[in-house]
């Protein structure tokens, strides 16, 4: 095959931001000002219902259509409820990794360039098929000559290029949005920069495999915890190859001898010594991220995406959870405050008692009786009625919170968050551990 040319490249990248270009204007006007009419002007005091629904739902088919960047940052946009009502994000949560594979020659030739050397050099087994096809790469199952089976994840050919000129076109339209005074609340220009950096820190798999070092580093006390070992030699910025995780979902946990309470409170263990003791957080936590293995052990994979915390910002996150907890509502409203991005309260007062008594009706409730998701919604629901936009940091690990205590809630309904979750925040407030 002729070598493509420059100007070739050239052409056909302006080809690919015109298109997506077109495609957003043509495609995604109305939805688009209508998106930040519904959610940025506070005035029209629009009730959730049909319409934002409709609006997320077209903007997930508009990210399906413009491919693997988009459908990465749809996925990012669906774990900031703190931006947008659960509404308009329900269709947008919906954005998965759906994308066909792309050819074993293409997979072949980025291992072969890595590595400069025969596939059949580096792996005595190499399956053609992906057992895992994403946006931003596939993953292989292998067998090294010693016999170890492994996961080698190949990132898609061209994707860094395209994720670039696809960011541009996003941050252009973030900066036209930003032009309308009232879209502040959902602050467009640097929303955008959040979810093109996110996307950024998963495209780059050295970023990745350094993020698998620290966990195993920080989880080394602790044989109920694993993180797939590298394969170091065989690791580069779009190449990772590791431990082939052959774990289970809750489903099979008995059938492998675990011990599901067991395993509820070791998730709520591992999540609160990523948040209040390391202050190295997996950000992006789901169900698929997490498999069961024999002896109680529970695995955690895809670290591309991660949030660290200073130990200011663990004290924080710690007095915000441990607020809610001891019912302090006055308290959590001053701290949301005080720690907001962006903040534009027209009558702190009303803020204040709306917290107050938020708090107030989940205090002493039974646990069973709390929908966990419902109240992060609420919250962020709240502080978007009062014109305030929380840290991204805080959203992102209460988020990982919540996904782990859900997952607990259904290994052991009897399970209770804020009493396996106490020790760890009277200790980050009392002295708060380094990293």
């Amino acid at each position: 095959m002729k070598p493509e040319s420059e100007l070739d490249a050239a052409g056909r990248d302006a080809g690919r931001a015109l298109w997506v270009a077109r495609l957003l204007l043509r495609e995604a006007q109305i939805s688009f000002w209508l998106t930040v009419a519904l959610l940025a002007l506070p005035l029209y005091r629009v009730r959730r219902g049909s319409m934002p629904a409709a609006i997320g739902a077209s903007i997930a088919f508009l990210f399906r259509r413009l491919g693997a960047t988009f459908i990465k940052i749809g996925q990012i946009m669906s774990t900031r409820p703190d931006i947008f009502p659960a509404s308009f994000l329900e269709p947008i949560e919906e954005l998965q990794d759906r994308v066909p594979p792309f050819p074993f020659t293409a997979v072949r030739r980025t291992l072969e360039e890595d590595f400069g050397r025969p596939l059949e050099a580096l792996f005595v087994e190499f399956g053609s098929a992906p057992v895992a096809s994403a946006s931003v790469a596939q993953v292989h199952r292998a067998v090294l000559a010693d016999g170890r089976v492994v996961a080698v994840k190949v990132r898609r050919p061209a994707i860094v290029r395209r994720a670039v000129l696809d960011e541009a076109v996003l941050r252009i339209g973030a900066r036209l949005v930003a032009l309308i005074p009232t879209a502040k609340l959902i602050s467009p220009v640097e929303a955008a920069e959040q979810f093109c950096h996110a996307v950024n820190q998963q495209l780059d798999f050295r970023l990745e495999a350094a993020n698998n070092r620290r966990f195993r580093r920080n989880f080394a006390d602790d044989p109920h915890v694993v993180f797939p070992e590298l394969v170091d030699e065989l690791c580069t910025d779009r190449v990772l190859t590791m431990d082939f995780i052959e774990g289970v979902k809750e489903a099979g946990l008995e059938a492998i001898g675990n011990d599901p309470r067991f395993l509820a409170r070791k998730g709520m263990e591992i999540i609160c010594r990523m948040i209040y003791h390391h202050g190295f957080v997996h950000a992006d936590l789901h169900p698929g991220n997490f498999f069961w293995l024999p002896g109680n052990r529970v695995a955690l994979v895809d670290l591309g995406l991660i949030a660290e915390l200073d130990d200011e910002s663990r004290r924080k996150i710690a007095l915000v959870n441990f607020y809610m907890i001891a019912g302090m509502g006055p308290e959590l409203a001053r701290v949301f405050y005080d720690e907001a991005e962006w903040r534009d309260v027209p009558d702190y007062a009303a803020y204040e008692a709306d917290v107050a008594d938020f708090v107030a009706r989940i205090h002493g409730r039974p646990i069973e009786e709390l929908q966990i998701t419902l109240l992060i919604g609420e919250i962020f629901n709240l502080l978007r009625r009062h014109r305030i936009r929380a840290r991204a940091t805080y959203t992102v690990v209460n988020i990982a919170l919540m996904v782990v205590e859900g997952l607990g809630r259904k290994l052991d309904p009897t399970l209770n968050p804020s009493i396996e979750a106490r020790p760890w925040l009277e200790s980050a407030l009392s002295a708060p551990a380094s990293t």
